[in-house]
């Protein structure tokens, strides 16, 4: 599913930001969410937090229920345990369940939609490395995107892209119709 999203020009002053932190699955999340409409969660990228979507997030709420927070180790929300295990997507479906979302537009993690494919409405693909402390997939991709690259230099982009896509790192999103 394509999400097309309409931006109106009304005044977005009168849209009111809820902060908050949620504890869940053993830390601390900080969270923001502004509008009505359906849920779209914004899940920023490795190395910055949820102000990467400070241009959109307002405008956005024009539409729709919008969050926005800062996975663990990231902005305002809590370090990780050494040597915990944790994942990124789970924290997600943690906090989803927390502020009483049942579905949801996810921009962002990949990893979540594979796993709880009940809780998305569609994905919007940014990002997509969402993995968490010492995963074992993290570690499977790394591997796979390093053959790949092999693959690319010997026997260019179509072989590649073949190596990719068929990779079995990738086999929980062909196992279900609506993720493949």
């Amino acid at each position: 599913m394509i999400l097309a999203i309409a931006v109106s020009c009304q005044d977005q002053s009168k849209t009111s930001v809820k902060q908050g932190i949620a504890e869940v699955n053993g830390t601390q999340l900080y969270y923001e969410m502004a509008g009505k409409g359906q849920p779209i969660v914004l899940i920023h990228g490795n190395g910055v937090d949820s102000r990467q979507w400070n241009d959109q997030f307002m405008a956005l709420a024009s539409n729709f229920q919008v969050v926005r927070y800062d996975v663990r180790g990231f902005g305002k929300s809590a370090m990780p345990v050494l040597e915990e295990k944790y994942s990124h997507h789970g924290d997600l479906k943690a906090l989803l369940d927390y502020l009483d979302i049942k579905k949801a537009h996810i921009c962002g993690s990949t990893d979540f939609c594979l796993a709880w494919p009940e809780y998305y409405l569609s994905l919007i693909s940014a990002g997509p490395w969402v993995f968490g402390y010492h995963s074992p997939a993290a570690k499977d991709l790394y591997s796979v995107m390093d053959s790949v690259g092999k693959v690319f230099k010997k026997d260019g982009a179509k072989a590649a892209m073949e190596h990719w896509i068929g990779n079995t790192v990738f086999s929980n999103s062909f196992q279900d119709a609506k993720t493949r």
